[in-house]
């Protein structure tokens, strides 16, 4: 698609879709610009990878992105879910002088080690995993990492999400049962999910080690008095023996809590709807993908996640009034038209990834530079996704806040916002 510079950044319309790419101006630079992109497209990931992936190819493959006389162009690399594997294609990716960022990876197990390698190569890496540890100074965890920017919803936003939504249902004594997965992501989620609640003391977790730590948060803390974490413990991601884990469950327990990716939550909850087929069960955002429903089949019924509103059916989005509503609508029948499946979330994190990417290498001088890319990211103000609105600054390279996740039930096999009142 060719384009005519009207201004510094230019909108392409994409004719029936509706779709709005950034289209770098003309003079920019003479010989191109490249984008690395590192993602699980195989692998126990691969849920979340390949809609990253397809997103990104989708895309690309609607805007020729002009750079002077070259392209920006993605190049992409299948990591397998495999830290090992990621840090050697960042490492190529460092040693390219063309290219100005990393998109990726896709699981909190792979990034936490690349946003540290990032660091080492002064690398802009665009994380699309969910780890609050990832956007942390490798040095000082209480300073951000200066080049490292997240695009998925952190776990401590979803780990505050997840307790004031228990804490709102607590209307008798609730004896939580908390299992996470042995990965990155389960092992991050569970120690936020113990630090959200430090504010208050009404939540007792007691783990194997019979340690315990007091939880909930400050704003829930007299609703949430009625919460005790009865059970902690981990499971393999793998999980061959899903069983055994339902099984460990302790009989008080009034609901379950499960942290981790799909395919061990969907093997969890179709274990416990076979023993204890009305106890509540509550996820993660690791689960809001269309995959999560297909594997979990009717079994899902009935089960509390959250996500982002791209999980939505594209009617619900298409009266929306913010332009964040829009951008969500825009995104969905962008999707719809190119593929046969709903878009899961993890889409939505590539896409504003590389939007993102792009609005820093048009705010940039020529020749454009790492440091350029950092510097603009930080400086773009407030940037409309279909993740949430996002706002970097030199101390918060996370950039969203709650309004970022909603609180789903699965409905007849959809996802479908949870209804205050139904609760």
């Amino acid at each position: 698609m060719n384009s005519t510079p009207l201004r510094p950044i230019i909108i392409c319309k994409v004719a029936i879709t509706f779709l709005f790419v950034i289209c770098i101006s003309p003079g920019q630079s003479a010989g191109g610009y490249k984008i690395g992109v590192i993602l699980a497209t195989s692998g126990p990931a691969s849920e979340i990878g390949q809609p990253e992936e397809k997103i990104l190819r989708a895309l690309m493959s609607y805007g020729e992105l002009q750079s002077g006389a070259g392209r920006v162009t993605l190049e992409y690399r299948d990591s397998e879910g495999k830290p090992e594997r990621a840090l050697e294609y960042l490492e190529q990716f460092s040693k390219d002088p063309k290219v100005l960022a990393v998109i990726g990876p896709s699981t909190s197990g792979e990034a936490i080690p690349l946003a540290r390698k990032a660091a080492e190569y002064q690398l802009p890496l665009l994380a699309l995993a969910a780890s609050k540890k990832i956007t942390q100074h490798p040095e000082d965890p209480s300073r951000t990492n200066p080049w490292v920017f997240q695009f998925a919803q952190n776990d401590a936003l979803a780990a505050q999400k997840l307790v004031t939504t228990l804490a709102s249902q607590s209307g008798s004594t609730q004896k939580i049962a908390f299992l996470y997965s042995e990965d990155g992501f389960g092992k991050s989620g569970a120690e936020v999910f113990q630090e959200a609640a430090k504010r208050a003391s009404a939540i007792q977790v007691e783990d194997g080690a019979g340690k315990s730590g007091a939880e909930v948060f400050q704003e829930v803390a007299k609703r949430a008095s009625a919460i005790q974490v009865a059970h902690h413990a981990s499971y393999p991601p793998d999980l061959p023996h899903p069983e055994a884990v339902i099984n460990a469950i302790p009989s008080e327990a009034s609901a379950v809590v499960l942290w981790g990716t799909t395919p061990g939550p969907a093997l969890l909850v179709a274990a416990m709807r076979k023993t204890k087929p009305n106890i509540p069960i509550y996820l993660s955002h690791g689960n809001a993908s269309p995959a999560f429903l297909k594997a979990v089949g009717p079994a899902g019924e009935g089960v509390i996640l959250m996500g982002s509103r791209v999980l939505l059916p594209l009617d619900a989005s298409k009266d929306g009034s913010t332009e964040r509503d829009k951008a969500i609508h825009v995104f969905q029948r962008f999707w719809a038209l190119r593929f046969d499946s709903p878009p899961s979330h993890f889409a939505g994190h590539a896409r504003d990834a590389l939007y993102s990417a792009l609005l820093a290498i048009e705010a940039s001088s020529s020749p454009v530079s790492r440091d350029q890319i950092l510097a603009a990211l930080e400086s773009l103000g407030t940037f409309t996704g279909v993740t949430g609105n996002f706002r970097f600054t030199p101390d918060d390279h996370a950039g969203l806040d709650q309004s970022a996740l909603e609180v789903f039930v699965v409905r007849d096999g959809r996802f479908a916002i949870l209804d205050a009142k139904k609760r």
